[in-house]
């Protein structure tokens, strides 16, 4: 479930840099270069991920790291989830703050960085 996510979150992120249009509900819209930024921010899961991972196994400081890593996979599994989650609810937040209604009829210049 949480490969889809960060699956999903990948795609949306993409698209955002690429078009420079993030819209996460039906009610808001992010455009121009505060919605790259927002993209950007959804690719970051999987690399801040395997940091934390790679932090956790070198502190651990195990003899053999491979049997530690699946001793420990529940709580890496863990890891991994707490940050897809946490940076779709920062996400979310930061659009539903910087997002405007798509039936605009003007776009102001108050979003884009």
């Amino acid at each position: 479930m949480i490969l889809v996510l960060e699956i999903v979150m990948a795609i949306m992120g993409i698209k955002a840099l690429v078009k420079g249009k993030l819209q996460m509900t039906g009610s808001k819209v992010v455009t121009g270069g505060a919605a790259r930024v927002l993209g950007f921010i959804m690719l970051t899961p999987a690399p801040i991920a395997i940091a934390i991972g790679l932090v956790i196994v070198i502190a651990a400081n195990p003899a053999d790291p491979e049997k530690f890593t699946d001793d420990n996979m529940l709580m890496l599994a863990l890891v991994e989830a707490a940050v897809v989650i946490g940076i779709l609810i920062l996400t979310a937040v930061l659009c539903s703050m910087l997002g405007k209604s798509p039936d605009e009829k003007w776009q102001s210049r108050d979003n884009d960085f």
